[in-house]
């Protein structure tokens, strides 16, 4: 499991995944998140139409059901938490140009960050830590006051223990 660091900075309006003590991270820009967020649901959801057939209604139910006990395992578990702390430097941070969206066969994906031709992170994420990541960039987003539409409707924000948590340390 990747460690990584999500926070919201406010002045630049930007999401940054930063990798612990592995250089000053990546911003993300309301746009590519959105679009990001769609193309991981959509891998997400074929991966499973592969598994359950055509069904979507039945597809939605279990993807939901799946992204649930992710997001529930990895708190209570204490692989995940919210921090309150400094947030992380948004000045070192580069804004990401492109994200390569890889697919694992066991499920789960590998996230390339990009600046043009520089590659700045590498995410590798089992099924469950896809559907963590997802939902806390939806959690963040929301508290961000993105709105980013409905990507998939069975993608649902982390459940918030707090009013507004500034960063999921993962």
């Amino acid at each position: 499991m990747p460690q990584y660091h999500l926070t919201y900075t406010q002045t630049e309006d930007r999401v940054l995944v930063v990798m612990d003590g592995r250089g000053p991270g990546a911003g993300l820009t309301r746009r590519l998140t959105r679009q990001l967020l769609k193309t991981m649901a959509a891998v997400v959801g074929e991966q499973k139409a592969r598994t359950l057939g055509k069904s979507e209604l039945a597809r939605n139910t279990i993807l939901n059901f799946e992204q649930t006990k992710a997001v529930a395992q990895a708190y209570g578990g204490g692989a995940a938490r919210r921090e309150r702390g400094k947030p992380a430097d948004a000045a070192g941070a580069k804004v990401v140009t492109a994200v390569d969206v890889g697919v694992r066969k066991a499920g789960g994906v590998v996230l390339t960050f990009r600046r043009d031709d520089d590659k700045l992170l590498v995410l590798d994420f089992d099924r469950d830590d896809t559907y963590f990541f997802m939902a806390s960039l939806c959690e963040i987003a929301g508290h961000a006051e993105w709105d980013l539409g409905e990507i998939a409707s069975w993608l649902e924000p982390a459940a918030a223990a707090e009013a507004k948590p500034r960063s999921a340390l993962h």
